[in-house]
């Protein structure tokens, strides 16, 4: 059906109530006319993926089977029951105008319509649908589904960040530190050690270690389009009290920043008298890449994989200034950093000390956690969900289990995981939750 601009709106009024009985929780049940036939108790899902007919409502509409069309998949229940499917058919449905309770819009080529749903039929169908069934029958989930309580499975789980030992590489300098995982064995440690040692250049202690990537590997360019004239902006007076916390993010610009990974990348030089800016002291302009600029990171990314493109995939994965070094054995690892520190010495590229850590067996990558046994979820990132309190109704499970759909293709196994919770559901069962 296609949308008209002038498409009336779907509105619902106090009178559209008419003279349902309160409290309200009960499902529409209306009446129609399917292929010519009428049939009284229709159930209106609007979350359902498929409209349903029973096998034996079909017979009684003397509607050939000649005419199903055969359909390969199956169905499933609530419960997660697989349901066999006689085939699938498309038959008119004529809908009326019965004044009953339970209201529901829609709109058609014409004007919006409604459709009013029975009550008072819904609830009768409720209870002949539970007749002999409401035992004191108690349905629990699965011991079985639970495959270990939560305190084993939380200490299966890694920490976001393995606990590091501060260690002393350079034998002049006692405040050169470097952190090491101390789950290392001794001998693979002192090899590690060893050759942080034999590349301290590659680290910067101080902004005069940070020398900038030489620009002919790579530097920044502002795509200016040469008809357009430089808009001169015009003087901003600042107030005496503002004058010196302007003059100090001027000194952090000249001096602290210089350890931002940004700045090791220079800018184009005919580019740089473009990002001027004047002070009350000074006309300043950048002379490496600034941060704010909105391909800054695509800048940095394309001097990665220029540089570490004999490395990426293999030895190392890198996404922008995160990167990681892999390896399946702890003897190889030691070869493998050597031969990205070499790469960082080639081209003049520096580390943040304090902000690297070696010889780890886990830790956090853009988010996730990277283990010996691949990628897992950062506890961080589930910790609301383990703090989740069990629910206690029917209408918390429901919760519970529209928020495991939504979440469905991100869960393996979903349907199996999500069946004990399902069976809960089960009508004529009185709830319990338990462990």
């Amino acid at each position: 059906m296609e949308a008209r601009e002038d498409e009336e709106p779907i509105t619902f009024t106090p009178a559209d109530r008419g003279d349902i009985i309160l409290p309200h929780d009960d499902p529409m049940v209306i009446s129609a006319t399917v292929a010519k036939h009428p049939v009284s108790r229709i159930l209106v899902d609007s979350g359902s993926s498929v409209n349903l007919i029973y096998w034996n409502c079909f017979e009684q509409m003397h509607i050939s089977p000649d005419r199903l069309k055969r359909v390969s998949s199956s169905l499933y229940s609530f419960t997660g029951e697989a349901v066999s499917v006689a085939g699938s058919v498309q038959l008119p449905v004529t809908l009326g105008v019965d004044p009953q309770s339970v209201t529901r819009q829609f709109p058609t080529l014409s004007r919006v319509r409604q459709v009013r749903g029975d009550q008072r039929k819904a609830r009768s169908c409720y209870v002949s649908s539970t007749k002999g069934k409401m035992t004191e029958e108690t349905l629990s989930i699965a011991e079985k589904a639970i495959h270990k309580s939560l305190a084993e499975e939380i200490a299966r789980k890694p920490q976001p960040v393995e606990e590091l030992e501060a260690v002393h590489i350079s034998d002049t300098d006692p405040e050169k530190l470097a952190y090491v995982g101390t789950q290392l064995p001794k001998s693979v440690k002192e090899e590690i050690v060893e050759c942080l040692r034999k590349n301290l250049d590659v680290f910067a202690w101080t902004p005069k270690d940070m020398l900038g990537i030489k620009p002919d590997v790579i530097c920044h360019h502002l795509n200016v389009d040469p008809q357009f004239k430089p808009v001169r902006q015009k003087k901003r007076n600042i107030a005496p009290d503002r004058l010196s916390a302007l003059e100090d993010e001027v000194d952090k610009l000249l001096k602290a920043d210089a350890f931002s990974r940004y700045h090791q990348i220079m800018m184009y030089p005919p580019d740089q008298e473009k990002t001027s800016f004047i002070t009350e002291k000074w006309i300043y302009c950048y002379q490496v890449m600034p941060f704010g600029l909105k391909n800054a990171g695509d800048t940095y990314q394309r001097m990665v994989n220029k540089v570490f493109k004999e490395l990426l995939g293999d030895t190392m994965e890198a996404y922008v200034d995160d990167m990681i070094i892999k390896s399946r054995e702890k003897e190889s690892h030691v070869k493998k950093l050597a031969q990205v520190l070499e790469v960082f010495k080639q081209y003049e590229m520096r580390l943040n000390p304090t902000k690297c850590a070696f010889g780890v067996q886990f830790g956090k990558f853009l988010g996730y956690m990277i283990t010996q046994r691949g990628i897992e979820v950062n506890p961080e990132k589930i910790q609301p969900i383990l703090d989740m309190e069990p629910p206690t109704s029917i209408k918390e499970v429901q919760r519970l289990t529209g928020r495991m759909a939504a979440l469905g293709r991100f869960l393996s196994k979903s349907a199996e995981r999500e069946l004990p919770f399902l069976q809960t559901l089960r009508a004529g069962k009185k709830f319990e939750w338990a462990e």
